[in-house]
């Protein structure tokens, strides 16, 4: 009774570990299991003939990974004593396989069943039942079916705002309606969640175009919301619209407030304009002048792109302005890029930009976010040649060649990288002290590239 209290715990403050807890059983003495199991199943039937016996079915789930071998355990057991048991024992671990052998939406659609009937009956019928209701549900959680884990955080969410955030956010991502709309809600009203008004806008969108009826949430027109958000809302929508996309906005008529700073792509910079931030980038390139070189290439942003960075000078983390197309967003950064190209013609090559090339081409071969990145930049390179586009190309080409390697030569070269680091750790940069900064980001670009050789090897190898 206690494991199952401390695993009904776990599934409500840490649904990660509880599907780890999962895993564990299989590595006792099942011929002991065994024994136990049978002895109760008897005793339980003969004492309650009228009530159902969970007995087998729970240890059958809680042992599910190595059902087979519990099977064969229990067909070589005496059990000719056991009156119940010789009966029916067997059979019932035989459900447990057949289950496990069925589609998630059955095993799931069985935990319910049990959850309801742990409720019912003895305290040994109920502690079965409860075992078997939240091994199954937990099963489902670990296979990633949606409505087990959206079940999960609706029971769970008031303990965990932030952690049922994530995790639904994870469920609408994937088009899990039923998460898209409790998004939706929350985010409208504020239950459980901080309030957004440009996040509830972005879900309810994605809602209706399920065809889901949100005048339950709101009666407002989606128009009418764009024109009620604040700066901060606006600035959400903007991000969400930009990393998740998905939207369509026919019909949707986008107000002045969301209007990027110039309404066209801004003209290429004149001669004179490249003179005067070539002379203002001048020295700027060391980390100690990063204040100084923020505004510079703030003001270079605002001149090329037309688009509001918000702080963020860089045009790698510049956000699509809402309702602008992709197209034309790819025009604007890569205007920025051009500009660079000209005031750098030489490109921006210190050791540690190339080092960071090469992460983020390696991690573009396993993350989407990055391979967006990494495509934009090179696309950039065939509107408009610039030093920073080629740079990436090779980068790539790089990787590429990684992409070839074993896993002996990938390890080999991961321990190259963290040698040159001068890193008296792996788990963390531990560089020479009293280093010149500049020199110690190329020392920490070598610890981080080893890392993401490191991390690709284990997603090219994840069973070795």
């Amino acid at each position: 009774m206690l494991a199952l209290v401390f695993l009904i715990t776990l599934l409500a403050t840490q649904p990660t570990l509880a599907r780890d807890y999962s895993k564990t059983p299989c590595e006792e003495d099942l011929g002991e299991v065994l024994e136990l199991s049978v002895s109760m199943f008897d005793t339980h039937r003969g004492a309650h003939p009228g009530q159902a016996n969970f007995t087998a079915r729970s240890m059958g789930v809680e042992y599910a990974l190595c059902i087979d071998e519990l099977i064969s355990l229990a067909r070589q057991y005496d059990m000719s004593r056991r009156s119940f048991a010789k009966k029916d024992f067997i059979a019932e671990l035989e459900w447990v396989r057949n289950l496990f052998n069925r589609e998630m939406s059955e095993i799931y659609r069985q935990a319910k069943i049990y959850e309801s009937i742990a409720g019912e009956g003895n305290a040994s019928t109920r502690a079965s039942a409860s075992i078997i209701g939240t091994r199954l549900h937990l099963w489902a959680m670990k296979h990633k079916y949606p409505p087990a884990e959206f079940d999960s955080i609706q029971r769970y969410s008031k303990r965990n705002g932030g952690l049922s955030e994530r995790r639904l956010a994870e469920l609408a991502i994937q088009k899990y309606v039923p998460a898209i709309v409790d998004l939706a809600r929350r985010k409208f009203s504020g239950d459980g969640l901080e309030r957004n008004l440009g996040e509830a806008w972005y879900w309810l969108k994605r809602a209706q175009q399920e065809n889901v009826d949100t005048s339950s949430i709101t009666k407002k027109s989606l128009n009418r919301l764009l024109e009620e958000m604040d700066e901060k809302e606006r600035r959400t929508l903007k991000v969400f619209s930009h990393v998740y996309g998905e939207l369509d906005l026919t019909n949707i008529d986008i107000p002045a407030t969301f209007a990027p700073l110039s309404a066209t792509l801004p003209d290429p910079l004149s001669d004179e304009e490249v003179k005067t931030f070539a002379k203002k980038f001048e020295g700027l390139s060391r980390i100690s002048e990063v204040e100084t070189l923020r505004i510079v290439d703030g003001q270079l942003l605002d001149r090329t792109t037309g688009i509001h960075h918000s702080g963020i000078v860089n045009s790698n983390f510049l956000f699509r302005p809402f309702g602008m197309s992709h197209n034309e967003f790819m025009l604007r950064k890569c205007n920025y890029n051009r500009a660079m190209g000209r005031i750098f013609p030489q490109g921006r090559n210190e050791k540690w930009r190339q080092l960071d090339r090469k992460s983020n081409a390696l991690v573009s071969l396993f993350e989407k976010d990055a391979a967006r990145y990494i495509s934009d930049a090179i696309q950039c390179g065939r509107l408009f040649p610039n030093p920073k586009s080629k740079a990436m190309s090779d980068a790539l080409a790089w990787a590429k060649k990684l992409d070839q390697m074993d896993l002996a030569a990938l390890r080999t070269l991961a321990e190259k990288h963290l040698e040159k680091s001068g890193s008296s750790s792996k788990t963390e940069f531990k560089p020479v002290p009293k280093l010149d900064r500049e020199i110690q980001r190329e020392l920490f670009m070598h610890y981080h590239l080893a890392n993401t050789i490191q991390r690709f090897a284990e997603f090219k190898h994840p069973d070795k």
